[in-house]
Order: structure tokens, then sequence, then C-alpha cells
């Protein structure tokens, strides 16, 4: 987004950024209100940049094998041509393509010419040949749609039963990230699928139990668990009957003094989306 127009708290109508780039100068304020979660204005107008779409595109889907994941993962990074997204998947099943092997499947995504792309699929073959994957899926025509599949399921639901994480954090560490978060909701008897991120760090986390009555037992002990370790680890799915006794944002950042001070300047009354966003502001 390159531009918006906003009403704040008082009334007022106030615009940031433009239709040009190059012309904005000053404060990046629109990415402020967009981020805010409609704490600090309510967006009532926006401008976006958009790009031609790629010639082509294509998905491609591998099972892994036991003990190849950490090879796999190596050898996408050796890559000479760079998937445009590349994750590792556990579980998700009828939500995401493919099948898991012993250490999950990987998924990746490619876009530009037909011939860089073919380019790109037979290294990537012989990269994941190497690394004792013995077969890739190739998605040509479904290739949109399983990527909107992946990312519906960031957030798709299974009820009163389970509940979606997201920790932030950089590729390097992610592994160490999901063995914590394995060995957390195995001590508390929960099943846990997966989605990591190998170019953002990002892992998604969805736990769940058979049962709702299971489920609420052992929600609120693996949540405290969790951010224990991973204090800033945000729910992005929950029982509406869980939210107010699971740390929905993580715990509080350092900075939530600033940010109370911005809410407090935006919106001194506290008019819009009051204790909805990090720290019940």
């Amino acid at each position: 987004m390159i531009g918006s127009g906003v009403v704040l708290a008082d009334g007022t109508i106030a615009h940031a950024g433009g239709m040009v780039v190059k012309n904005s100068t000053g404060y990046d304020l629109s990415r402020l209100y967009v981020g805010s979660l409609g704490t600090l204005a309510a967006l009532v107008r926006t401008n976006f940049k958009t790009l031609p779409l790629p010639a082509a595109r294509r998905a491609t889907v591998a099972s892994l094998p036991e003990r190849t994941q950490r090879r796999a993962i190596d050898h996408v990074a050796a890559l000479g041509y760079e998937p445009v997204a590349a994750l590792i998947v556990r579980g998700f099943d009828g939500e995401v393509s493919g099948r898991d092997g012993l250490d999950g499947r990987l998924l990746l995504f490619y876009e530009g010419s037909p011939g860089t792309i073919d380019k790109a699929t037979r290294e990537l073959r012989s990269a994941l040949g190497a690394a004792g994957v013995p077969e890739t899926t190739i998605l040509d025509r479904e290739a949109a749609v399983t990527f909107t599949r992946l990312i519906d399921a960031y957030v798709s639901s299974l009820g009163e039963r389970g509940a979606t994480y997201r920790s932030f954090g950089t590729p390097s560490d992610l592994t160490a990230r999901f063995e914590l978060v394995t060995a957390l909701a195995e001590r508390h008897a929960l099943v846990l699928e997966s989605i990591e991120d190998l170019r953002t760090g990002d892992l998604i986390a969805r736990i769940s139990a058979p049962s709702p009555d299971e489920f609420t037992q052992a929600a609120v002990v693996f949540d405290d668990a969790l951010h224990e370790q991973l204090p800033y680890a945000q729910v992005l799915v929950a029982p509406q009957n869980l939210r107010d006794r699971l740390s929905m944002w993580g715990n509080d950042p350092p900075a939530l003094p600033q940010m109370r001070a911005l809410k407090l300047r935006f919106d001194p009354n506290g008019t819009l989306a009051p204790g909805r966003f990090v720290g019940g502001i």
C-alpha cells in the first residue's frame, strides 16, 4: 500500500502517502495506520501499487523421508534460482497440498519466465535428490490455488479443540523454535501441526486435542509454558471461550510505554478499538 485516507478519533479526515511513491516525504504514516489494526484511525481509502502477474508460476511439493530435512534445507539454501517462498509443512492434511514423509514435506513456489522456472526445477530436483529426497511433484495449473490454500491454513480453525500460534524469528533459529514447541506439545499431550517459513523464519504452530474438553484442560498450561520460552509468540486463532485465558499477543514488548503514548496522542479518549491491541491498548 502506498497511500491511505483515514478518519481520526476526533473526526478529522487525514491523508498519508500518495499515488506516486517518489513524491512522498516525511513519516510513513500509512504503515502506522494499517499496523495499528484500527486502534489509531479508521481506514476509509487506500491506494495500492500493483504489479503485473508473472508469465509463469510453479509449485513443487516433496515428501521428506526420515533424516532428510536438514540436508534438504541446506541444499535449498544453496540453489542458484531462489524460490519466492520455501516452507516445511507438517500436518494440515486436506488444507495444504501433499502428504508428509517422516520429516514432513517441502513446498517451494517459483515465479518468472517459463524457461527460468524450468531451469530452476531441474536444479531443485537435482539438489533434493542429492539430499535423499526421491520425488518432487510439479504443480503448474494448481500453483496459485496451492499457495492460496497454504496461506489460508495459517488461520484455519479447528473450532473449540485447537489454537494456532505464530512465532517470529530468523531462519537460523527456526529449527530450535520448532523443536521447543514440539517438546511442549508432547509434554501436554497435544497434536502439533506446523508451517516453517525458511525465508522469513516465521513458525506457524497449530495445537489440538481430540475433544474441546481435553483441549481446554491443556491449552492454558501450554500457553504459559510456551510464553516462558517464546515470550512474543502470538495467537492467530483460538476458541472464543479461551481468549481471555491465553496471551493472545504474547508478553508485553519493551516498547509498550511508547505505544501507549502514541495511542494517547491519537485517541485520548480510548474510542477506537479499545483493549484489542498489544498490552490491552
